[in-house]
């Protein structure tokens, strides 16, 4: 008895000879599908049936600071290949890859094919949303959820709800004038991501959360459940499958659906007592609120078990909508703001386009653009600004599956197969591809300006940061109007001036030497729920703007 308690149990070895036969065969099928494409002739680095492509990022990953997102080895490689499309094994971290940077080949994929996203991307997304959301169901239920939230994203409507930015920007501008007092070191990042998590608050929900002025439960849950989701891009096993995620995701995805559950309870009993007397709520109604109207116009019947359905899918769109609206939305805020103070020459264009169109009182500028939201209609160069920013530091990319009838064909003809795959259409590497953009990694908004001829003019498809086709970012409305607010109430009072020096001397010896990506010492890392941060959180420091 003593020599069998040293034994494995037969189930046991029985078990572990099934996951490691498992393993293998999932290992073969991975490096076969990518080898059969590699005799075929098409584009890849030097391959190996043990280490798949992982050996050929090692130079890239030498020269990037370790915290730097896996964009950045990936896009380094495509600039180094020349080519626009390339597959990559990655397995065991992922499936294998078509990588593209060619403005054609995604919008092949995004248009003409259209396929769903990957196991991985969909989990995430149920973590972070609680359910079917618009980013990842397929297109049946995808067409009518979209079609009840469109309303409330339209740029008309958006318009209207500029007063309420321009209220929550305020709040803003004296936090900053409070920095500016203090004259400390500080990362800009914590102040955009609680600007945008107010903004998103009062526009989807008209719910204040003041997370700006003080500590809020509902944001700090929703950062919470957005550090805790995994994209899968984690190479440390522990974080990777850290056995307390289900965890925390069950716990702050509890709170937030009760929070959301109440309000779109309390909305809903608004909006059927206005209708049974053919009132009309005052003011300009949220997206929450537009929703529910499109959705008892829908229905025939408003039974508790309808209600009950709405409900849960509409929980998961305003999970979706409170996570997309505010996250990537802060970082661009932050880019904008860093690519300006490096460029002095564009900050002064952008100030003197602010002076024409909104006066030299630039105390008088909120309460202009509420008056006439039309305004920021008016401000080409700012918006260049802010196209450029998401050119050059896009917050994501967009990855789909691929498939036997998914074929993507290059300019010169080449046909890519994706039965197997997953395709990323990395941003980066498309964005900054000189091929189809001159002086590439430069800021240069007036190529945004150009006429159609002139060789600065962008090539169509090739700015991609809330993607295209029929689902591409249904809050990219929102979210140029949110930034172009806070440049418009900002530009000409405040200069802030990057303090990554400073920082560096604060924190010696973090983590390498190699301190730029790109060039970029605000190079961009993982932040949290997919989307890319400036490093280090963008420590920095502001001052009233002189002079002018």
């Amino acid at each position: 008895m003593a020599a069998d308690r040293g034994r494995l149990p037969a189930s046991l070895l029985v078990a572990l000879a099934g996951a490691v036969v498992y393993i293998l065969v999932k290992a073969y099928r991975a490096r076969k599908t990518v080898n059969d494409l590699r005799k075929q002739g098409l584009p890849m680095p030097p391959f190996s049936w043990i280490t798949g492509h992982m050996l050929a990022l090692k130079p890239f990953v030498e020269k990037l600071p370790a915290d730097a997102i896996t964009n950045y080895t990936v896009a380094e490689l495509a600039l180094s290949m020349k080519k626009n499309a390339f597959y990559l094994d990655f397995w065991p971290l992922s499936a294998p890859l078509l990588v593209v940077s060619s403005p054609e080949m995604a919008s092949q994929l995004t248009q003409k094919f259209n396929p769903l996203k990957p196991d991985v991307i969909e989990k995430a997304f149920a973590s972070l949303t609680g359910g079917p959301n618009l980013f990842t169901m397929p297109d049946t239920p995808w067409k009518r959820w979209r079609a009840i939230f469109n309303p409330g994203f339209s740029p008309a409507y958006m318009l209207q709800q500029t007063p309420k930015i321009v209220d929550e920007c305020r709040v803003f501008c004296e936090k900053m004038r409070s920095r500016v007092r203090d004259d400390r070191l500080f990362y800009l990042e914590e102040d955009t991501l609680r600007l945008t998590l107010d903004v998103i608050g009062v526009v989807s929900l008209d719910t204040h959360f003041d997370y700006q002025k003080s500590t809020s439960w509902i944001p700090k849950s929703l950062r919470a459940l957005i550090e805790w989701t995994s994209f899968g891009t984690e190479i440390n096993p522990f974080n990777r499958w850290n056995p307390l995620r289900p965890l925390m995701l069950w716990y702050h995805g509890r709170k937030i659906d009760k929070y959301i559950g109440d309000e779109l309870d309390k909305r809903f009993a608004e909006r059927k007592a206005l209708l049974k007397t053919n009132q009309e709520l005052e003011g300009v109604k949220s997206i929450v609120a537009l929703a529910l109207d499109a959705y008892i116009a829908e229905e025939k019947s408003h039974s508790a078990s309808s209600y009950a359905v709405f409900k849960q899918y509409a929980c998961a769109q305003i999970r979706l909508f409170l996570f997309a609206g505010h996250d990537t939305t802060s970082s661009t805020m932050v880019y904008t703001y860093h690519l300006l103070a490096t460029h002095p020459d564009c900050l002064s264009r952008i100030r003197d386009e602010h002076d024409r169109v909104l006066g030299t009182d630039t105390s008088r500028a909120g309460d202009l653009l509420s008056s006439d939201p039309t305004l920021l209609n008016q401000l080409p160069y700012t918006t260049a600004c802010i196209k450029e920013t998401l050119r050059l530091f896009p917050p994501a990319s967009s990855m789909r599956v691929g498939g036997t009838n998914t074929i993507l064909v290059n300019d010169d003809g080449t046909r890519y197969p994706t039965a197997g795959c997953n395709v990323w259409a990395l941003h980066l590497a498309l964005q900054r591809n000189p091929a189809f953009f001159p002086s590439a990694n430069a800021f240069v908004p007036d190529r945004w300006l150009a006429e159609a001829g002139d060789p600065l003019h962008p090539v169509k498809g090739g700015w991609r940061p809330f993607e295209f086709g029929p689902r591409n970012c249904i809050g990219q409305t929102l979210a140029m109007s949110e930034i172009k607010i806070l440049l418009a109430m900002t530009a000409r009072d405040l200069a802030f001036r990057p303090a990554y020096d400073e920082w560096d001397r604060l924190h010696p010896g973090h983590w390498n030497s190699i301190k730029t990506a790109m060039g970029e010492r605000a190079y961009q890392v993982e932040g949290g729920g997919g989307g890319a941060h400036a490093a280090d959180r963008y420590p920095c420091r502001v001052e009233m703007a002189g002079g002018r």
